[in-house]
């Protein structure tokens, strides 16, 4: 950044819960750059939380799931100069096919500092083997 140097220290931490009823997963990062010549100190926060439920009917092939993400840049770090904040929250549902494939919909609904909201429908197919 800018030729100058920063130490970087980064604490994170995640939850999972093992169980698939409902399922509930949390991932939270502090990032904190301190400036080698002047000792300033910046700190970044992320965080999400996923809560998840498959329906028992039809066989447990439904999953719906709802997601909060949040990135809270210091405006003053020059390591994250170029990375924007956001909040986001996206739904979805996941439909398994079979063991092997799945279908994924989902929509998204982000927000970054000083731009427009971006709502969006996406749409995937995965397969393992």
């Amino acid at each position: 950044a800018s030729g100058r140097e920063f130490d970087e220290l980064i604490v994170a931490g995640h939850f999972v819960w093992q169980k698939e009823d409902p399922e509930v997963i949390a991932e939270v990062a502090d990032i904190n750059h301190t400036d080698v010549v002047t000792s300033t100190s910046y700190n970044s926060l992320a965080y999400y939380i996923q809560i998840a439920y498959r329906f028992p009917w039809y066989e447990d092939v439904l999953k719906p799931y709802v997601r909060y993400e949040f990135i809270d840049i210091a405006s003053a770090d020059e390591v994250f100069k170029t990375v924007p904040g956001l909040k986001g929250i996206i739904a979805g549902v996941r439909y398994d096919i079979s063991d092997f494939a799945a279908l994924k919909g989902e929509y998204r609904n982000i927000r970054r500092p000083g731009k427009e909201t971006v709502d969006g429908l996406f749409l995937q197919t995965s397969f393992t083997y």
